[in-house]
């Protein structure tokens, strides 16, 4: 959790010299509803998110904000929306780890460059990573699991929100840390993943806290191990993988505004002031710190440079998968 810390002091930095933007641009934007493109299905976190922050900046900016979702391809499809928009800012993205560092890694006919396509705006909130299983399920414990992928004559099931998504990936660099084998089931979103997980059909998903901490306080889900330096607050009887002699790496899920490149920074101030304006809105804040969110609300540069951080970590975990290039259609 240090280094979200140090993207706050970086943030607050930012905000001192920003006063110096361009003050006319700014005051002329936004003159009509501005769109939050969502590469993701309907009711995920990314979504529901989107929503929140969108309610609250459309009072802030006196312009609807609205969310719209685009969905396939682990998330290319709206981001090579958002990147052929026009650059004025009223078109952008919600990004994640899928659509900015893993499809770029993999998919050999992308048709964006997240560094030359896009300009970041914020980077949001960052959540950790939980491996669960159903609540019915009859493993306990991380170890049950582990001794039961290794000893079962039927394969194991784990399920993702695409191949070569986060969810994929993550599970992937966990199978190949503790000599496990089992069957990928990708899905087309995380509510789809959830509903076979939760009855049974498929064992154990990688998920972000926020997305599991209601199903996990209702039993539908058990938590097992979060990828985490210490446990969370909010699932504080939840044990690290590292707590469990297993040296998983770090890998969250994280959620950042982007533009299309070329946009007037101006106008991206605004936005960058609106969300961190709703991130600081104390009922969002405690909704997202109660669910074990980090808020960072991170300027431009900041973000850009978290993105870029973020390649080598998801790199290694790409390699584990042992994913071929594929299709960005």
């Amino acid at each position: 959790m240090k280094r979200y810390w140090k993207l706050l002091l970086s943030s607050l930095a930012f905000a001192v010299c920003a006063g110096h933007a361009s003050a006319g641009a700014a005051e002329t934007f936004p003159s009509k509803p501005i769109r939050i493109i969502v590469p993701w299905t309907a009711g995920g976190f990314t979504d529901i998110l989107a929503r929140r922050l969108a309610e609250h900046m459309s009072g802030t900016l006196g312009q609807p904000v609205i969310v719209e979702n685009k969905v396939g391809a682990s998330g290319s499809i709206g981001a090579t929306y958002v990147s052929k928009a026009a650059p004025d800012c009223y078109t952008i993205l919600m990004e994640t780890p899928d659509t900015m560092v893993i499809n770029p890694m993999i998919m050999k006919d992308l048709a964006y460059d997240p560094v030359k396509s896009f300009d970041q705006i914020s980077l949001l909130v960052v959540q950790p990573m939980v491996l669960s299983s159903s609540g019915k399920s009859n493993f306990k414990s991380l170890p049950d699991l582990i001794e039961r992928a290794r000893s079962s004559k039927n394969p194991m099931t784990y399920g993702s929100w695409g191949n070569a998504s986060a969810a994929h990936l993550a599970f992937a660099q966990f199978a190949d840390l503790t000599d496990v084998q089992m069957t990928h089931i990708p899905y087309k979103g995380v509510s789809e993943a959830f509903t076979d997980v939760i009855a049974g059909r498929v064992d154990v998903i990688f998920v972000g806290m926020m997305s599991s901490k209601e199903y996990v306080a209702n039993g539908q889900l058990r938590p097992l191990a979060i990828a985490d330096d210490q446990r969370s607050r909010a699932l504080p009887d939840l044990p690290t993988f590292k707590e469990l002699g297993i040296d998983m790496p770090n890998l969250s899920l994280w959620y950042a505004f982007g533009a299309p490149a070329g946009t007037p920074p101006a106008a991206m101030k605004r936005l960058q002031e609106a969300a961190s304006a709703a991130l600081k809105d104390p009922a969002i804040n405690s909704w997202l710190t109660g669910y074990g969110m980090s808020v960072v609300s991170a300027d431009p540069d900041t973000a850009s440079q978290f993105i870029k951080d973020e390649i080598p970590r998801w790199s290694r975990a790409l390699k584990a998968a042992k994913v071929a290039n594929i299709s960005g259609d």
